[in-house]
């Protein structure tokens, strides 16, 4: 899932300016395959256990020393929309973050913040889409 431009993101509490794109990564950290005798191919496939990234790209305009430290526990909430209100939904979820990195050049600087949703139990998706 891709979000271009949110309308407003925040992490526990704290409102996060200057989001260009939120990217909600779901990766598999456990894939069981099986063979038969019948060829080389996987006659099946599961995947046992899910990791779900969160890459929010910031762009920064002036001094901002207001960034997260890795290991920050709390709510990330987005609010995207399409320029509309008729569309609009709110993406939640639990997370960590896991890296924060900054990179500038002569067309402006970025910052990089990597997170990793927890689920409250391990059968419940940790990201929560509702509409507004």
């Amino acid at each position: 899932m891709i979000v271009l431009r949110p309308d407003r993101v925040e992490f526990e509490y704290q409102v996060w300016e200057g989001v260009v794109r939120v990217a909600i990564d779901r990766v598999s950290t456990r894939t069981l395959e099986g063979h038969d005798e019948l060829g080389p191919f996987a006659s099946f496939v599961d995947v046992a256990r899910q990791r779900v990234l969160i890459r929010v790209t910031q762009e920064i305009d002036a001094d901002n020393l207001e960034a997260p430290s890795p290991g920050d526990l709390g709510q990330l909430e987005l609010i995207a929309g399409s320029g509309s209100d008729a569309n609009r939904r709110r993406v939640r979820c639990v997370c960590v973050v896991e890296s924060v990195q900054n990179k500038f050049s002569d067309y402006g600087s970025t910052r990089n913040i990597v997170l990793i949703a927890q689920s409250e139990a391990g059968n419940v998706d940790p990201v929560e889409i509702s509409l507004l």
